[in-house]
């Protein structure tokens, strides 16, 4: 994983440096440096990384598929009272 990649899945679990760290075992000292491209994550810290953005990224997806879902339901309701409740006249 890139220095920004590391970064960005911090932020977007909303840890510290030191919350981070202590999921993954490390030192907060190594996750900063990490971050700033100083060192990189052993194989296994990265691809623990890797699979925990990836699981973000599931969750979002299936978020946004609810949404639409619901979203779906909703104008679906909209079109039927329409229907059941227009005029001749509309």
């Amino acid at each position: 994983m890139t220095p920004e990649e590391i970064q960005d899945l911090r932020e977007r679990v909303g840890m510290t440096y030191r919350e981070f760290a202590r999921a993954l075992g490390v030192t907060h000292g190594s996750v900063w440096q990490w971050e700033n491209g100083q060192a990189a994550p052993s194989k296994l810290h990265a691809e623990v990384m890797r699979r925990w953005r990836e699981e973000l990224d599931r969750a979002r997806s299936q978020e946004r598929i609810s949404k639409l879902a619901a979203a779906g339901a909703l104008v679906g309701a909209g079109v039927l009272l329409d229907t059941l409740f227009s005029t001749d006249e509309d």
